[in-house]
């Protein structure tokens, strides 16, 4: 029954010439697997099939799915889908091997006898060699690398397929500076080999550190995915950034102190206690100093101890040094020690405390001098009145001055202060309202005219301008003086609302 089927197929797919297919629907366009692993192709067209075909590499010939039917010389592929009617034809493919690797081709015999296809890309992985790392410069990898040499190292993976990608590590650090493109080199069969160049200067935190090179790739694993060379960078020994401190000594006690260096190689150490030298394995004849043996403390620090037997006040007073010297260099290092558990550079409660309320008073002696000198607040007062007494003063010399008096004396202008002249003065209050007469009948005219506020006029004429000149309005300086008539002095009370008092100054 099947035969019948599949000549009738045959028959049909012969059929089908030149006609114009449809638009074929597919889940991928590639597919990257491993070898055994399981893959599934779908394609679909918006109508009814006849049949569905896949053309696999590695089998002798296309192979004919249906939903439901079993596939004669193929075990591994199976129909795909849900069926003919709805236009699906799928591949699903068992038991991957390397032979199946390229494309896969899904045809699809429609029920109007059109023909349409798509094609699929299968890659079936193969491990690349594991990665392979090479010094270009300096050739040779050992104890000769020094901080600030140059390094060039090239990293390669070879027949890979697909691609392997290339990461270089620093420790546990990626490297992201002073990489080459990667050099791509298409071989048989679709493998590749992919190789990189590194070029980095050495500093000293690279010394004791992995430089590696990982190889990305579905098929490599760790630990065969990575090549790796422990760096071993020389150089003196380092400086610190601050002096160091050695606490919590007790007076009467056996007192050590601690220094870490860091370099490469192995430094050698002297201490310096005021003026006398102590070397380590040269005990002191007093036995009051003594140099222990350095020792490591992993990576390229060193650890060197200064002991000091019965620790007194002054062994506290005296300047401690510690010198570290090796082929790159030498550094000396300074020392102090402490019977305090807290460093010197510690800022204590009280400490803060003081400084807040330092702040805090140089902040109001601040503002109060800012508002004496503006008059704000309770300065205000002291202000007003002296802008007061500058009118006052400026209205009496104004008065006083007659032209000629000044001669053969030094020109001198009246200084008069227009913002205080122009100032209102707050502490006035309005005089009483003028009542009529108890008869009712207005003041006589003479009584205006007595009351019509009177106008003295000062004009002081400068005693360096030319005679012509004294005439006109040039050079003169004058101020117009308006006060209230009364037959009688009268106390009355000064406000802002009454009169204002006001110098006019005309000057070129």
């Amino acid at each position: 029954m099947w035969f019948s089927i599949t000549c009738f197929t045959l028959l049909a797919v012969s059929s089908f010439k030149d006609a114009h297919g449809y638009h074929v629907e597919t889940n991928t366009r590639y597919i990257e697997a491993l070898p055994k692993d399981t893959i599934v192709y779908k394609c679909k067209i918006p109508t009814g099939l006849i049949y569905c075909r896949m053309e696999i590499p590695g089998f002798p010939e296309a192979v004919l799915l249906a939903p439901g039917k079993p596939t004669p010389g193929a075990p591994r592929a199976q129909y795909e889908g849900d069926g003919f009617d709805k236009g699906h034809c799928g591949l699903r493919l068992s038991g991957i091997e390397e032979k199946n690797n390229g494309q896969i081709k899904c045809t699809l015999g429609a029920q109007d006898y059109t023909e349409s296809s798509q094609n699929m890309t299968l890659t079936v992985a193969r491990a690349p060699s594991p990665p392979e790392l090479k010094f270009l410069s300096p050739i040779t990898s050992g104890e000769s690398l020094r901080e600030g040499d140059a390094v060039s190292l090239k990293c390669t993976a070879s027949k890979g397929r697909p691609i392997a990608n290339l990461t270089w590590f620093i420790g546990n650090d990626t490297i992201t500076e002073g990489l080459s493109a990667p050099t791509k080199i298409k071989e048989d069969y679709d493998f590749y080999t992919i190789s990189q160049n590194l070029t980095r200067t050495l500093q000293a935190s690279d010394s004791g550190k992995e430089l590696r090179c990982v190889a990305g790739h579905i098929a490599l694993l760790p630990p065969n995915n990575q090549k790796a060379h422990t760096l071993r960078v020389q150089f003196a020994p380092k400086p610190w950034e601050k002096p160091h401190e050695q606490l919590g000594l007790v007076e009467g006690q056996e007192g050590k102190v601690e220094v870490l260096v860091q370099g490469n190689p192995k430094p050698t150490f002297t201490w310096k206690v005021g003026e006398e030298s102590f070397y380590e394995g040269y005990p002191d004849p007093e036995n009051k100093y003594v140099v222990m043996r350095s020792y490591n403390k992993g990576g390229d620090v060193w650890a060197s101890v200064l002991k000091i037997n019965n620790l007194s006040k002054e062994d506290i007073k005296k300047t401690y040094w510690l010198r570290a010297s090796n082929v790159h260099g030498e550094r000396d290092y300074e020392i102090y020690i402490s019977t305090n558990t807290e460093p010197r550079s510690a800022v204590g409660a009280k400490t803060i405390i003081f400084l807040f309320i330092a702040i805090i008073i140089c902040a109001v002696v601040a503002l109060a001098v800012f508002a004496r000198a503006k008059g704000l607040w309770c300065f205000a007062g002291d202000a007003l009145m002296s802008g007061i007494r500058q009118i006052e003063s400026s209205d009496t010399e104004s008065m006083n001055h007659r032209p000629g008096e000044d001669k053969g004396k030094k020109d001198t202008k009246p200084k008069i202060s227009v913002k205080a002249i122009f100032k209102k003065k707050w502490d006035q209050k309005p005089p009483e309202a003028s009542k009529p007469s108890s008869n009712g009948n207005s003041k006589s005219d003479g009584d205006k005219e007595a009351q019509k506020p009177e106008t003295t006029t000062v004009t002081v004429v400068s005693e360096e301008a030319p005679k012509e000149q004294k005439k006109g309005n040039d050079n003169i300086v004058y101020a117009e003086l308006t006060l209230p008539a009364t037959s009688s002095p009268v106390a009355r009370p000064r406000v802002v609302e009454d009169k204002t008092e006001y110098a006019e100054i005309i000057h070129s």
